[in-house]
């Protein structure tokens, strides 16, 4: 019997998303050596997320107070009085977003403008009935696809690497659509009817 031939669909897959795609070599008719190698290159990729620092969020989750003093007159012996006003935080489902955008605009993201990009996405097949129900039964309120939006993140993250190579990361990255993407990604973790 011979062994089958990693097509270039599935080899794309093993470069962009490894741990999806290298499991699809442990199917019979894969040689030894495409099993080895895709899932040293998942080890690597593995290896690559899990010591890159973690994204900065933004802090939306505290109260901001800022203070002023002013001073009454400078005239008067009249102590000086402060004010206080109380800034409401930022949800986090509330900033700009790249929805719509290519992988570029992706890289150049801020995580809040990613989180809500992503949140957008599953809000909108929410709102469309496309989730699958093991996904939408879950969702009551905006806070609720939180985990999903910070899930897809990640997964965007991953697949949008950028790359050392500037003029590579351009050519690799500039036709690919982030809700594209995202619908790809969603479609794999079963998140989609």
């Amino acid at each position: 019997m011979s062994d089958k031939k990693v097509s270039i669909g599935l080899g794309i897959g093993i470069v962009l998303i490894p741990l999806i795609f290298s499991w699809f070599t442990l199917r019979k008719g894969y040689s030894g050596k495409a099993k080895i190698i895709s899932f040293s290159w998942l080890a690597i990729s593995i290896l690559v997320v899990s010591l890159a620092p973690p994204p900065e969020k933004p802090v939306a989750e505290e109260n901001i107070v800022s203070s002023t003093t002013q001073q009454v007159s400078s005239k008067s012996q009249e102590p000086l009085k402060t004010v206080v006003e109380k800034v409401e935080p930022q949800k986090w489902y509330e900033g700009g977003e790249v929805r719509g955008k290519t992988a570029l605009d992706w890289q150049k993201a801020t995580y809040n403008q990613k989180l809500v990009t992503a949140a957008g996405l599953y809000q909108a097949l929410y709102n469309a009935h496309k989730l699958a129900p093991s996904v939408s039964s879950k969702i009551n309120s905006v806070d609720d696809l939180r985990p999903y939006a910070e899930s897809l993140v990640t997964a965007l993250d991953t697949s949008f690497e950028e790359k050392e190579d500037p003029q590579e990361n351009k050519q690799m990255f500039t036709n690919q659509k982030i809700n594209d993407t995202s619908i790809i990604l969603m479609m794999m973790q079963g998140h989609l009817k």
